[in-house]
């Protein structure tokens, strides 16, 4: 009976232990795939996002709009970058001037009335296009470490934005990615630029090789992004998102600010990330090249 219940405790204590090792090794990076839902079976979850992402985009970007951001992505331009050539702002808009009147010519210029002169429009320099790089890093506090890049294409009025993010815990050498794509609508005038989409994101598990069984498919039910450029080279950016991954909602709030030189604009500022209950936010640097 005595050898009995030493081995019933020793096996007791084994389990305990093992219990106890496997939840210390769950950090915040596999807390978050947890409450995502996993990795496995994602592939039916894409298709229904998918779905529902087409509806969501064709039914904010319908035919009721269409006139307004034809005409809009005609006159909207682009300087190469904030503060070129000593521009104010980044975004500028060209303005018609009024066709002279063809029988003015004939008039005698004692009896003709006065011109006016009219308003000086902005320079027919600027692009339809516009598109930026980046690339940051960031301290997540209790060993998380992220590395992130971003890109930004603007074609008149429509913009295509992306962002992907390399987590890396060190305490139990755990590792994520997250990414997102955007389709947004965008305007501006001045100093400010701002643009509202919509789309898919991802969370994969690079410890799993197949890829259909690694990645879990969720879509971006709001994108934000905001920059303002109030004085040379003052630069500030702002971004909001909310969407939802499989089983768990998320989102995400940033704040930057930088200076720009020339083409290249340095920044710093903060970015909080919470997918369900798993925060995932923490400092950063980085730095935006404009092309």
């Amino acid at each position: 009976m005595g050898l009995a219940t030493r081995t019933l405790a020793a096996l007791s204590c084994a389990v305990a232990v093992t219990t106890t090792s496997a939840q210390a090794s769950a950090g915040r990076l596999q807390r978050a795939r947890e409450a995502a839902g996993g990795s496995s079976g994602s592939s039916g979850a894409a298709g229904s996002v998918g779905a529902g992402v087409g509806a969501a985009l064709g039914e904010a970007f319908g035919a009721a709009l269409a006139a307004a951001v034809v005409e809009a992505s005609r006159r909207m331009r682009y300087r190469p970058y904030p503060y070129a050539d000593g521009g104010e702002g980044y975004i500028f808009w060209l303005k018609e001037l009024p066709l002279a009147d063809a029988d003015s010519e004939e008039d005698d210029d004692e009896t003709a009335a006065p011109v006016e002169t009219p308003e000086a429009a902005p320079p027919a320099r600027g692009r339809f296009w516009s598109m930026s790089l980046g690339l940051e890093g960031a301290f997540l506090p209790t060993d998380t470490v992220r590395g992130g890049l971003s890109s930004r294409l603007s074609l008149g009025v429509f913009e295509l934005n992306t962002s992907w993010s390399y987590l890396y815990e060190f305490d139990v050498r755990d590792r994520l990615v997250l990414g997102d794509l955007n389709l947004a609508l965008t305007a501006g005038a001045r100093w400010i630029q701002m643009s509202v989409g919509a789309g898919p994101t991802f969370l994969a598990d690079p410890t799993i090789t197949d890829l259909a069984q690694r990645t879990i498919v969720g879509v971006n039910f709001v994108s934000t992004r905001l920059h303002v450029f109030p004085r040379k080279p003052l630069a500030l950016g702002f971004c909001a998102d909310v969407g939802r991954l499989r089983a768990a909602t998320f989102w995400r709030l940033r704040a930057t600010v930088g200076a720009t030189l020339g083409r290249v604009e340095l920044f710093a500022g903060y970015e909080h990330l919470q997918i369900g209950d798993v925060p995932l936010g923490g400092p950063m640097i980085g730095a935006i090249l404009r092309i």
